[in-house]
């Protein structure tokens, strides 16, 4: 787990990534962020080439385009 207090920076903000990478050896193209919030967690990851699953129980509309979007968390196992 990777905290703000960590990384001394908070998503959107590519630094909390670039962080997660540096301590966990992963990289962007292989790395995936599954969030709920399409302004902070699935703008945060594509601002550092990370895929994006955008978790959006109640089918909210929107105009962003993440790489995945479920609207229940079993769906994931089509996508991991």
């Amino acid at each position: 787990m990777i905290t703000s207090e960590q990384a001394m920076s908070m998503k959107p903000q590519p630094e909390i990534f670039k962080y997660a990478f540096q301590q966990t050896g992963a990289e962007s193209h292989n790395s995936l962020m599954i969030g709920d919030a399409l302004d902070i967690d699935v703008l945060g990851a594509a601002r550092v080439g990370m895929d994006q699953v955008y978790f959006n129980p109640h089918s909210n509309p929107h105009t962003d385009y993440p790489t995945y979007e479920i609207s229940c968390l079993s769906a994931l196992k089509n996508i991991v």
